[in-house]
């Protein structure tokens, strides 16, 4: 590290330290602490122990000068774009399928809020284990809180659910990160409709990033943030003999347009690292299920991702689709996972290198 480097480096560090929710900047360190692993899987993790913390403090930066005004503007944002409801929501799905380079109709997309009943369920769990956590714990609730893993993981498990703690990271990444600058690629569509809607779309995407560093494992909170939601269906229409294939389709709301795209790419996300669970058996991806998913990593997940999603598609060749780089990435061997996301932050040229070696 240079001495430019070193520089930039303590202003994170400073404005960093300076901002966030105390108890974010100790999650960070604390990770690091065997005695941690009786409390998140992620202090498990070794990507997350030794860079999470500069990885949070580096996805800070980006956003740390949001316009905490924009909140005031959303109804204005709502009425706008409801005259133009199936234009943006037809919009979307063009950008995240040129994102994608993957056919429209694996899209539906719906420029409203969502029901919520999918997200409610996993705040309802999520904030009934934290109550049992604080009955069994006192009142004081320490800066890592349990999110009750299971007792027994073999070590080769636990490298599958590492591996899928980093796939989770990657897809909020990469959702984030398309929810941030979608509306760049659409703006003379967008400009059309309202010109001051690019600079509300860039104001919005940023501070709703913002948030996940301003509160701490707060359930509640993260449920009044849910302004968008995504499932995938398998659909067979127009199919009726036994050698139907049933085909995926991306169900996606969101409040406004930046969250609907960030949806949508989600569920590309979703989609393509399904395949890290080939050739996996029922009882380890039950395992690795319950023991990576869940509302209860989102915070950590979405400080982290979309800073790494951005170091890692600056490495992807070129020449290749991205959705087939990200398909392969998630079929590699957890060990070789890990390998790669280490690489592309201490020595990018491997990365790199490793990267063009996938086959897809």
């Amino acid at each position: 590290m240079n001495k430019l480097q070193l520089v930039a480096r303590l202003r994170v560090i400073g404005v960093f330290d300076d901002q966030v929710h105390p108890n974010v900047k100790h999650f960070w360190t604390d990770v690091r602490k065997p005695e941690s692993r009786e409390q998140t899987p992620l202090a498990h993790h070794p990507f997350f122990a030794m860079y999470g913390d500069q990885v949070s403090r580096e996805g800070y930066k980006a956003v740390k000068d949001a316009n905490q005004s924009v909140q005031q503007r959303m109804n204005d944002i709502i009425e706008v774009e409801q005259e133009y409801k199936h234009t943006l929501e037809q919009l979307a799905i063009q950008i995240v399928s040129e994102i994608w380079d993957c056919p429209k109709d694996l899209f539906e997309a719906h420029l409203e809020a969502p029901t919520g009943e999918f997200v409610q369920e996993e705040i309802d769990q999520a904030l009934e284990e934290q109550e049992e956590e604080g009955e069994e714990g006192g009142e004081q609730q320490p800066p890592i809180q349990s999110s009750r893993p299971n007792a027994e993981i073999s070590p080769e498990d636990r490298k599958h659910i590492n591996k899928r703690l980093t796939m989770n990271m990657m897809t909020h990444g990469a959702a984030v990160h398309h929810m941030q600058t979608a509306h760049h690629l659409a703006q003379e569509a967008i400009k059309d409709i309202d010109p001051e809607l690019l600079t509300l779309y860039s104001d919005l995407s940023k501070f709703s990033h913002k948030m996940y560093w301003a509160m701490f494992n707060d359930l509640t909170a993260m449920e009044g943030m849910q302004a968008g939601q995504e499932e995938i269906t398998w659909e067979n229409k127009g199919c009726t003999g036994p050698n139907c294939e049933r085909k995926p389709k991306i169900i996606a709301y969101g409040m406004v347009f930046p969250i609907l795209v960030q949806e949508l790419s989600k569920g590309v996300m979703e989609l393509l690292t399904m395949h890290q669970f080939t050739g996996m058996s029922s009882d380890v991806q039950e395992k690795v299920v319950k023991n990576a998913d869940g509302f209860k990593h989102e915070q950590w997940l979405i400080q982290t991702g979309p800073e790494m999603w951005r170091k890692f598609i600056k490495l992807v060749p070129r020449d290749r689709k991205l959705a087939d780089i990200v398909a392969a990435f998630s079929t590699m061997a957890p060990d070789q996972v890990e390998e790669i996301m280490e690489a592309v932050i201490d020595n990018p040229e491997k990365a790199q290198e490793l990267l063009n070696s996938l086959e897809t």
